[in-house]
C-alpha cells in the first residue's frame, strides 16, 4: 500500500492536465512549480479513458501546480490503471511540448515583415505521420511540430508543416552516417529550406511601413535516393535561413559592370561551390534566403552577398524554436500508383540524376568573345550548350566558372550570369541517351521535367521541340550531338517585337543546311498585371505561358499560339494567364502552386502533329488545338534549358520603390537581394519518349482543347 501511495504522490505531484491537442492525438502536461515542464502525446481513445479517470479521481484528485504537498487518496486499481497509460511520460530527458500554432515570427528580417502564404495548401496524396525519437543531441524541452506530412516522389521528400507561431523559416535534413553535432546544430548535412513566395507583384498591405513577404509552409528535400528508411529533422526557426551565395559545383566570383547592379553589388557576387559552403556554414543550405541586406538597401550593404559569420540578424545556425522527427520509407507507399514511370521503350529516357557529376567537358564556342562565355559539352547523359554568359574572375575559356553545370542532391543544376548584365544568356541540355522521337498524328511525344516556377520577364525556364524530316538533320546519328546548338535572342517569343527562329543563322555563324528548322516554344513569364482584389484571374500566381510556333524555313516570325480567353499584356502578343473551362472563361490559376522557389513545378508536355497539352503537377493547365497550324517535323529534338536577358534591367523593373512599372512592383524578393545578376535553376525528373497515349492518370479534358486566336504569322513590319 505504500507502495501504490507513493505513485499516487507522484502522479498527483506531476500530471495536470490531459487536453486535446489536434484530432487524432492528446498531450499529457507534467508540471512543476515553474510550470509546464514537458509533456507527452497519446492517443484520442487514451485522452477520453484518462479524461474520465481524472475528473472523476479514479486515480487521485489532482492537484495545482505550485501545490505539490497536496497527499492524495489513491485508488489502488486506478493508480495502476493510470499509471501504465501514463507510461513513458516520466522519462528523462522530457519529451517536448508540441509547439503552438499561430501567426509568424513578427520580428522583421532583412527590413520585410513574415506574414502567412495566403494559398498554403496541403495535396490529398500527402499521408501524416508520426513524430518518433529524436537523435540524443536533440532530445531537449524544445517543443515538438505536430500534423507534419509528407509527399515522396522517388529520390526527394515534400514536408508540409503547421503554422508554428513565431516562425520565421522551416528547415528539414536527413540523419545519416556522415552527420554529427555541434550542441544542437547538424554538421555535415544537406538542408533544405522553406523560403517565402516570389510573386512579382505586392499582394498584401504592407504593415506598419513595412513590405510583407509570405512564408511558405513547405519544404523539398532532395537527395533520398536509395530505397530504404530515411530519419528526417523538421525544425521551425526563429530567423530566416542564410543565403550562402549563388549555387555553384566550385567557388568563384562574377564581377559586375552595369550601371545600378555595380554600385549595388561592390562590383561582384559570389559563387560558393558545395565544399567550400561545407567548410565554411558546417552543412550545404538549399534554398536559403536570408539576405546580408535590407530589403530597402542601407549604406554599407551590398545585394548578392553571402551571409557572413557576424551577421546577428540572419545568423549561418539560427536558433530552433520546434522541432520533430519522422521517420520516411522510399519508395513512397502510393509511387508505383499515383507516380509511375510512364516513358518506356527504345526511344525513352528517364533521368533522376543520382550520379553527382560535374561539367568538365566545356568546350569555348565560335560565338565567344572578350569576358564574355559561351560553351557547349556533354553532362553526364546530355549535351549542354549555352551563350551570352558572363565570365567569372580569372576565368578560363573553357570549362568556364561563369557558367556551371552539375549533379548532386539528385538533381541537376545551372548557374550562369549574363555578360555585362545585358546581354542575353542562356543555357540548354538534350538527351544523348536517345535520337529525336518520332511524331504520330493519333499518338504523342511525352517531355517532362520540375524545375523552379518563379519568372520574371527576363529570367525563366524555357522549353523548345525544333524538327526536321530527317534524324540526321536534327542530330550525328552516331552519338545525338545536335547538328545546331539553337540560341535564342531578346523577344524571341514575340513576333511583331523580333521573334527569331532559334535555328536561324545568327551573329555571323557560318553557313550550314540545317538553319530554320520548324521550332514549337513553350516559356514561363511573370504576368504584366498587376493583382487586383476584384478579380481572382490576377490573384494567384502571377505568371503566365506563352508558346509559340516558328514555321519551318523561317528566320524570323512567330504563331502566337495563344487562344481567346486571354486579356493581353500587349494588345499585339497576348499570352496564357490561366486555365480555361469548356466556355474559355477563367477555371482557375495556371501554376498551382506559384511563384516560388521551393518544391519543384512538374510540367509534363504532350504533343502530336494537330495537339499540344501542358499538365502542371499532374493537372491539365492547357491545352492547345493546333489542326489549323499542325506541325509539319516528323522528328523533334526536345531541349531543356533557362534564359537571363538584362538582370541590370530587371532590377529596375521590378524592385520597389524605384520599379519603373508601377508601385505595385514588391516582390521577387530572392531575386532581387540575393540573385540580381545570375540564374540558379534545379531540374529533376527530366524524361521523353515518342508514341505514348496520355495516362488516365491524366485526366485529360479534350472539350478544354482551343485553337490559336490567330495563325498569322507575327513578324517585324518592315
Amino acid at each position: 500500500m505504500r507502495n501504490e501511495a507513493g505513485l499516487g504522490s507522484l502522479l498527483a505531484r506531476h500530471v495536470s492536465m490531459v487536453r486535446l491537442s489536434q484530432p487524432n492525438r492528446v498531450v499529457v502536461e507534467k508540471f512543476n512549480s515553474q510550470g509546464i515542464v514537458s509533456s507527452c502525446q497519446r492517443r484520442h481513445w487514451e485522452a477520453i479513458i484518462l479524461n474520465r479517470l481524472l475528473s472523476e479521481s479514479f486515480c487521485y484528485h489532482v492537484p495545482k501546480p505550485g501545490f505539490e504537498n497536496n497527499d492524495p487518496m489513491p485508488n489502488r486499481f486506478g493508480i495502476l490503471v493510470c499509471a501504465l497509460m501514463l507510461s513513458g511520460c516520466f522519462q528523462n530527458p522530457p519529451i517536448a511540448s508540441i509547439a503552438d500554432l499561430g501567426e509568424p515570427s513578427r520580428s522583421i528580417f532583412n527590413g520585410l515583415v513574415t506574414v502567412r502564404d495566403l494559398n498554403h495548401h496541403v495535396p490529398k496524396q500527402s499521408i501524416a505521420l508520426d513524430n518518433i525519437a529524436l537523435p540524443q543531441p536533440l532530445k531537449t524541452a524544445t517543443p515538438s511540430i505536430p500534423n507534419i506530412r509528407v509527399l515522396a516522389r522517388r529520390d526527394a521528400a515534400i514536408v508540409y508543416v503547421p503554422n508554428v507561431a513565431g516562425a520565421a523559416d522551416y528547415r528539414v535534413y536527413s540523419v545519416d552516417n556522415n552527420l554529427s553535432f555541434v550542441g544542437q546544430q547538424p554538421r555535415g548535412a544537406v538542408i533544405a529550406c522553406a523560403g517565402y513566395k516570389q510573386y512579382p507583384w505586392h499582394r498584401q498591405p504592407d504593415v506598419n511601413g513595412s513590405t510583407v513577404r509570405e512564408l511558405l509552409q513547405v519544404i523539398e528535400l532532395p537527395g533520398l535516393t536509395k530505397a530504404g528508411e530515411y530519419t528526417l529533422i523538421v525544425e521551425a526557426l526563429q530567423s530566416p535561413c542564410p543565403f550562402t551565395g549563388l549555387m555553384g559545383h566550385s567557388s568563384a566570383k562574377i564581377p559586375i559592370s552595369n550601371n545600378k547592379l555595380q554600385a549595388l553589388t561592390g562590383g561582384a557576387v559570389p559563387v560558393t561551390g558545395f565544399d567550400d559552403a561545407r567548410a565554411f556554414y558546417g552543412n550545404e543550405i538549399l534554398n536559403g534566403q536570408g539576405s546580408s541586406s535590407d530589403w530597402r538597401i542601407k549604406p554599407g550593404q551590398f545585394r548578392g552577398q553571402a551571409v557572413g559569420l557576424d551577421n546577428l540578424e540572419i545568423p549561418i545556425n539560427p536558433t530552433v524554436i520546434a522541432r520533430s522527427a519522422i521517420k520516411l520509407r522510399l519508395p513512397f507507399a502510393d509511387e508505383s500508383l499515383n507516380a509511375p514511370i510512364l516513358d518506356v521503350g527504345s526511344n525513352a529516357t528517364f533521368d533522376d540524376f543520382g550520379v553527382n557529376l560535374i561539367g568538365t567537358d566545356f568546350s569555348r564556342t565560335s560565338f565567344q568573345f572578350g569576358d564574355q562565355r559561351s560553351v557547349q559539352g556533354k553532362v553526364g547523359r546530355w549535351y549542354a550548350w549555352g551563350r551570352g554568359a558572363q565570365a567569372a574572375i580569372n576565368d578560363p575559356e573553357d570549362n568556364a566558372k561563369g557558367v556551371q553545370v552539375w549533379q548532386r542532391h539528385g538533381r541537376m543544376y545551372t548557374m550562369f550570369g549574363d555578360w555585362a548584365q545585358d546581354v542575353f544568356a542562356d543555357l540548354h541540355f538534350t538527351s544523348l541517351e536517345t535520337p529525336p522521337l518520332e511524331l504520330d498524328d493519333t499518338k504523342y511525344v511525352h517531355s517532362f521535367f520540375r524545375v523552379e516556377s518563379g519568372a520574371t520577364g527576363r529570367r525563366y525556364w524555357h522549353w523548345m521541340m525544333c524538327g526536321a524530316a530527317n534524324i540526321s538533320d536534327l542530330v550525328d546519328p552516331s552519338s545525338n550531338v545536335p547538328r545546331l546548338r539553337p540560341g535564342l535572342v531578346p523577344a524571341f517569343y514575340d513576333g511583331y517585337a523580333r521573334g527569331d527562329n532559334p535555328t536561324s543563322q545568327q551573329y555571323g555563324a557560318p553557313d550550314s543546311p540545317y538553319y530554320n528548322q520548324e521550332c514549337l516554344q513553350l516559356l514561363q513569364l511573370a504576368s504584366f498585371y498587376p493583382p487586383t482584389l476584384t478579380d481572382p484571374k490576377f490573384q494567384e500566381p502571377q505568371q503566365s505561358l506563352k508558346a509559340v510556333i516558328n514555321p519551318a524555313g523561317s528566320s524570323a516570325g512567330i504563331i502566337n499560339l495563344t487562344p481567346n480567353g486571354y486579356d493581353a499584356p500587349s494588345a499585339q502578343s497576348p499570352a496564357i494567364n490561366w486555365r480555361l473551362d469548356k466556355n474559355q472563361q477563367y477555371a482557375g490559376p495556371i501554376l498551382e502552386p506559384g511563384d516560388q522557389q521551393n518544391p519543384l513545378t512538374h510540367f509534363d508536355i504532350f504533343v502530336r502533329k494537330d495537339r499540344m497539352l501542358l499538365f502542371v503537377n499532374g493537372r491539365q493547365a492547357v491545352c492547345w488545338d493546333l489542326a489549323a497550324t499542325p506541325l509539319t517535323m516528323k522528328y523533334g529534338l526536345p531541349m531543356y534549358g533557362s534564359v537571363l536577358y538584362h538582370s541590370d534591367a530587371e532590377y529596375g523593373e521590378w524592385y520597389r520603390p524605384e520599379s519603373l512599372y508601377s508601385n505595385d512592383a514588391n516582390g521577387l524578393f530572392h531575386y532581387m537581394m540575393n540573385t540580381p545578376a545570375a540564374d540558379v535553376r534545379s531540374w529533376d525528373a527530366v524524361g521523353q519518349s515518342e508514341k505514348i497515349e496520355i495516362p488516365s492518370l491524366f485526366n485529360f479534358e479534350a472539350a478544354t482543347c482551343f485553337k490559336p486566336k490567330s495563325s498569322i504569322l507575327e513578324v517585324v513590319k518592315p
